[in-house]
């Protein structure tokens, strides 16, 4: 399913920029920046423009610049079927760039992580995501570390990897598990994250379709084309 970007503006109200970037994929879920949670509870003026009147679906990052989320702004998330892509690597990236002290650079870590956990705790949907392409921090150990640090289990960072971002995405009748008549989609670990969960980041195999397209193995890497190595 590619992406279809439907356009990007740029509002101010109370002093804030709020970025709207809505992405549809070929009509399915919205997708908002987290700068629109500055002033998250929409006022009483019907022209004003808001996640929760603009029908976001959702939220990419966590957003450092409201605060802790109050409950009544989770309540609301939640009510609006909102889903979470957290980013969380993004702030520790931010707060090297802006050379802050680490200090600070904890702080805003600690904001990042609570956010994620006072949503996930009250049964948000969270889908896995990264901004690489923004940033060139590949390695994606410190998500998953700072996921279960916001107290996410394996089977909750599991699913904000597979089931999550399948049902999200209207693909779970033919994606997100393994099972007879599902895709051939299957990702194998050099590791086991039930017990480490930054082995999630050492992927051995990525297989699409029945056919390897990725192995950290050059010799299994050049002969995945074969048809040898293609699941039936």
């Amino acid at each position: 399913m590619m992406p279809v970007l439907h356009k990007f503006q740029t509002f101010r109200r109370s002093g804030h920029r709020l970025h709207f970037t809505r992405v549809h994929y070929f009509g399915e879920p919205q997708l908002i920046g987290s700068d629109a949670l500055s002033s998250p509870i929409p006022p009483t003026n019907k022209a004003s423009i808001s996640p929760w009147t603009s029908g976001v679906d959702v939220l990419a990052h966590v957003a450092l610049m409201g605060g802790p989320w109050p409950t009544a702004l989770v309540e609301r998330m939640r009510a609006a079927h909102i889903t979470l892509i957290p980013t969380l690597t993004l702030f520790d990236v931010e707060a090297k760039k802006a050379q802050v002290s680490p200090e600070e650079d904890e702080r805003w870590i600690d904001l990042a992580v609570h956010q994620l956990k006072v949503y996930a705790d009250a049964g948000g949907l969270i889908l896995f995501g990264t901004d690489v392409g923004y940033t060139d921090h590949f390695d994606t150990a410190e998500e998953y570390t700072l996921m279960a640090r916001a107290g996410m289990t394996f089977p909750q960072i599991l699913a904000s990897l597979t089931t999550n971002p399948a049902e999200r995405f209207g693909a779970s009748g033919h994606t997100g598990r393994i099972a007879n008549h599902m895709d051939a989609d299957v990702t194998v670990l050099d590791g086991d994250p039930a017990t480490n969960i930054s082995a999630f980041s050492k992927v051995r195999y990525t297989i699409r379709d029945g056919r390897i397209i990725y192995s950290d193995h050059p010799t299994v890497a050049k002969l995945s084309n074969h048809p040898a190595t293609q699941m039936k």
